[in-house]
């Protein structure tokens, strides 16, 4: 299985969250499609299936408590797909990185950060 490397995967419930979060991705080399999607479920069928993003995008409100999880199963699945989850508190993106999730992004953060942390964390996946 390839990885897909001008593909996104958007991982929340929010209508309004997404139309903001794909065009930011699609804003960002060497990002050309997103998908969003709106359960775990169907994220990890696609990937088991062998459509392996570049990027995965979690809201974590949508994922709730599976969020730490998910995220594990993405990387034993699709172990070059880089992942940033989207918290909705400080509190959680503590509790979220001392469960081992790397990239943990409060929402409302400026789209310039948002995206500065993505490039870096595609940038990262590129020299591996």
């Amino acid at each position: 299985m390839s990885v897909m490397v001008d593909t996104a995967f958007l991982v929340t419930g929010s209508r309004d969250l997404s139309l903001g979060l794909v065009a930011l991705l699609l804003s960002i080399p060497p990002l050309h499609h997103v998908e969003r999607l709106s359960k775990p479920e169907a994220l990890i069928e696609r990937l088991v299936e062998g459509r392996q993003p570049l990027l995965v995008v979690f809201d974590s409100s949508t994922l709730g408590p599976a969020i730490t999880t998910v995220v594990k199963t993405v990387r034993a699945i699709a172990p070059e797909t880089r992942t940033v989850v989207l918290s909705d508190t400080v509190e959680e993106v503590r509790q979220l990185t001392s469960q081992g999730i790397e990239v943990v992004v409060v929402k409302g953060v400026d789209a310039p950060t948002l995206a500065g942390t993505i490039e870096t964390l595609l940038g990262d996946s590129a020299a591996s």
